[in-house]
């Protein structure tokens, strides 16, 4: 009686240890296919939740453009002109469908004090902007669901322009790259794992053995005779 009590309070343990939510998150990133910011297209390859882990409850996701790079502007026109640019990407995290899942454009402008005909570059620049989709929706909870990968393509475009008096100064150099960074966190309650063996045999089972070993042992001794 004790045993089978002991049991059942390991069985309600587990259980109650199932029952507690669990995440798991995983960061996928994309870099440029050249070295100019004029535009790329990749594909994310993100592994989906396997549902033997237990039931999925939502779907976060967080997605990164990060333009990264330099710009030159060259200043003409034999005067004080204050050099300024404009660069943004636009960066779209598409389903398999080619439907948009998620869009993001990060953009800045850089300018410094007048020269005169005279080029000034703008280097180390890092911009970063995140579109989020938390939770996502029923139907891209099942989008995200199964055995094996999801593969998601990516669309980076760029754009670059002078900020201040385009008649005299211009963008003659820049070295842009785009990142794309999507993060998958999936919520989800764990599978109950099975009960524990109870190792001790039932009392039925040790009467059997202990009528079979006798029956045995006659058995052994009439064929030797």
């Amino acid at each position: 009686m004790f045993k089978r009590l002991a049991l059942v309070a390991v069985i309600l343990i587990v259980g109650s240890v199932a029952a507690s939510a669990d995440t798991s998150s995983n960061t996928y990133t994309l870099g440029p296919t050249d070295t100019l910011l004029t535009g790329w297209t990749n594909t994310l390859t993100v592994t989906k939740f396997d549902p033997t882990l237990g039931t999925l409850n939502s779907v976060d996701l967080s997605f990164t453009d990060t333009i990264t790079g330099s710009i030159t502007v060259t200043t003409t026109g034999h005067r004080y002109i204050i050099p300024g640019a404009k660069y943004t990407n636009t960066m779209t995290l598409e389903r398999p469908d080619t439907t948009v899942l998620l869009y993001v454009s990060p953009l800045d402008t850089v300018s410094r004090t007048s020269i005169y005909d005279a080029s000034w570059t703008w280097s180390n620049l890092s911009v970063p902007a995140t579109a989020t989709d938390n939770p996502a929706s029923a139907a891209d909870d099942a989008l995200f669901t199964g055995t094996g990968s999801l593969l998601l393509p990516v669309i980076s475009s760029a754009s670059q322009s002078v900020a201040t008096d385009p008649t005299y100064s211009s963008i003659t150099a820049q070295t842009m790259a785009s990142l794309a960074s999507l993060t998958v966190q999936y919520n989800y309650t764990p599978a109950p794992p099975k009960p524990p063996v109870d190792p001790t045999p039932e009392p039925g089972t040790l009467a059997l053995l202990g009528l079979g070993l006798p029956l045995g042992g006659m058995w052994l001794r009439r064929k030797r005779q």
